[in-house]
């Protein structure tokens, strides 16, 4: 391979699971890569196949020092939390009902001479084991993966009744692995885990790997685990990252309704790493005035049951649903003369009119790793007041996710809106309508419209509410004003998926993944974090956002506000260890014509600014404009 750039794009050789099938030797003097349960192997011409590296840790680095329990459980201890819940407080302590035991008994080795077995009880919620490790300085900066080999076929066993965290003991902060499709929660399947995380702080090296009971299952069961890996390296996927767009010119519609013309269509078929075939469309097309306007995509199977997705057209609300038989079943209460449905569905198979197949390769696409873990944020919202909001985001590829919940306390007559973190601004794929579904919404209350779509306007740097039932006021796919969705002190839960202007040129912000270096070896990119901190101490209004993309911090600071603008102002230590200066750092920026701004940043994490007039003979007061500092760290 030739070297192209940085940040290559490129398809890869699909590696088909083998198994324990045969295979075919290669030709004299060659070899042949076999994919094996996970693992990778060079198999000879003599038919000799040699470990070249699995899908977890590269290089030889494994932090778990008993990962197949060969020998025993030595590094391995069970705890309970003080209080039983879905997340671990520490990992660590308490007196535990579940047991880890070696178990050697054939039919329950995965690996080798032995395997973990995990024993959990009836009703044991919030315990758990871990293995604690210390990472080397070289990887303090880096995503860290995590695999193993887990057997969680026990007919008691729930899917996500046990999950993945890891613990920064140094920092005393949980960290939830991510993967595209919550992968830190472990499936009924036996399988290869894969998972990866970013570190909470980069000064921290010392972590705990947990293994915890997330649900209080009433019947017990037994998993067994080995292999364990945490280390830097590559994380193979089944995600095809680089989706590919189609339009209603590379379908067919049938069982269309009277009247049906000039149909347009965005749809995305994707794979999720758990193999999971799923659609993502946009359908708009012209009817006559039947309030039924069913229609079919061929070459799509429905993976059974009903699907809602969302619906709207003219002046109307109505509903629209995948039902078993694959066909998009649409109603609403008037006559209209257009219907457009959106949504994310999820198929049987591949559509037959999918021309590509998912990368399987131990390079992952930039659009597959979750760029960052959730981080906590306070929403800003339109029309309503809160009591309390509890809402997180993440960063996947070029899109933001968000979820929690939020407490109103009033509504008015003017749209609902809830705002993205850090004024991330929506740049949708569909141009063809003006706001696009792009998650779910629901409240506490048994009233009509309790459950409704989530919506994106190009542009905006919020997102809209709709309602989702059969109203003649209020389509779907049209923001609707906070009083006609909501009364009183309801509690509404949201999550949503929404590409970002900000991270649309991939090149230009570089992930945390992997990149092609000069001499065609894999290696890991630049670390990148980002944070937004309110001004403080002396400022009494204003933000500062802060970057790292590998050793280069910038720090822009919005709409700062003081108390006495004719003095500098410094914030408090919020500056978080990974962005802070190896020594005091100044950068003036020029203001207009007859203002200067110099920002200082130390050591401990302080940020000092204060303005000049152009000559510096004097602070002045007058401005309070924004500005920014870059300097590279260590």
């Amino acid at each position: 391979m030739s070297y192209v750039s940085k940040n290559p794009r490129f398809n890869s050789q699909i590696l088909t699971d083998q198994g324990t099938n045969s295979v075919d030797d290669p030709a004299s003097g060659s070899h042949k890569v076999v994919n094996r349960n996970g693992l990778l192997y060079m198999r000879d011409s003599s038919g000799n196949e040699t470990a070249i590296g699995s899908a977890g840790a590269t290089g030889g680095i494994n932090y778990i020092d008993n990962p197949s329990a060969e020998t025993g459980t030595d590094g391995w201890a069970t705890y309970a939390n003080t209080v039983a819940a879905a997340t671990p407080e520490d990992g660590t302590g308490g007196s535990a009902n579940v047991t880890l035991t070696r178990t050697t008994a054939a039919a329950e080795i995965l690996r080798g001479d032995a395997s973990f077995e995990l024993t959990v009880p009836a009703n044991s919620q919030g315990e758990g084991f871990s293995y604690d490790f210390t990472i080397d300085k070289a990887d303090q900066n880096k995503v860290l993966g995590i695999w193993f080999d887990v057997d969680a076929t026990d007919a008691n066993y729930v899917d996500d009744d046990l999950q993945v965290f890891i613990y920064d003991k140094d920092q005393s902060q949980l960290i939830t692995p991510t993967s595209p499709t919550n992968g830190y929660k472990i499936k009924g399947n036996q399988y290869r885990h894969r998972v990866a995380f970013a570190p909470y702080d980069t000064s921290s090296n010392d972590y705990r790997l947990i293994i915890h009971v997330a649900a209080d299952n009433a019947s017990g069961y037994s998993v067994r685990f080995d292999n364990f890996e945490v280390g830097p390296g590559a994380i193979m996927t089944g995600f095809d990252g680089i989706w590919k767009r189609y339009t209603e010119s590379d379908v067919t519609f049938s069982s269309t309704p009277a009247g049906w013309s000039s149909p347009t269509a965005e749809l995305i078929p994707y794979k999720t790493t758990d193999g999971i075939w799923r659609l993502r469309f946009t359908v708009q097309a012209t009817t006559n005035s039947l309030s039924t306007r069913d229609f079919k995509i061929d070459g799509i199977t429905t993976s059974g049951g009903y699907q809602a997705c969302s619906h709207s057209g003219d002046a109307t609300g109505g509903y629209c649903q995948l039902d078993p038989a694959s066909t998009f079943v649409t109603r609403s209460s008037l006559s209209l003369s257009f219907v457009r449905v959106s949504g994310d569905v999820e198929l049987a198979s591949k559509p037959t009119w999918a021309d590509f197949d998912p990368i399987a390769t131990i390079y992952p696409s930039t659009e597959d790793l979750a760029l960052s873990g959730w981080q906590s944020y306070t929403p800003t919202v339109s029309g309503m007041t809160l009591t309390a909001s509890e809402m997180q985001w993440r960063r996947i590829g070029s899109s933001v996710e968000i979820q929690g919940s939020i407490d109103l306390a009033t509504s008015s007559a003017s749209e609902a809106q809830i705002s993205l973190p850090n004024g991330y601004t929506v740049s949708y794929f569909s141009q063809n309508v003006v706001a696009n579904f792009v998650g779910w919404y629901a409240r506490d209350s048994t009233a009509n419209g309790n459950l409704g779509p989530m919506l994106a306007t190009n542009g905006d740097t919020y997102l809209n509410f709709a309602r989702h039932d059969i109203s003649t006021a209020y389509p779907s796919l049209s923001p609707a004003n906070s009083d006609v969705l909501f009364s009183g002190a309801n509690s509404v839960s949201i999550f949503a998926s929404v590409p970002v202007a900000e991270f649309a040129d991939l090149g230009q912000v570089p992930p945390i993944g992997v990149e092609i270096a000069a001499n065609g070896n894999p290696g890991l990119l630049p670390y990148y974090n980002t944070t937004t901190q309110s001004a403080d101490n002396d400022f009494t209004g204003g933000s500062f956002k802060i970057t790292r993309i590998g050793n280069v911090v910038t720090i822009t600071s919005d709409s700062l506000t003081h108390a006495n603008a004719s003095s500098a102002s410094t914030s408090s230590g919020f500056l978080p260890t990974w962005a802070r200066p190896n020594a005091t750092t100044y950068f003036v920026n020029l203001i207009g014509t007859v203002t200067q701004q110099r920002m200082a940043v130390n050591t401990s994490g302080i940020i000092t600014v204060a303005y000049f007039n152009t000559s510096f003979t004097g602070l002045n007061a007058t401005s309070a404009d924004n500005g920014s500092i870059t300097y590279v760290v260590n």
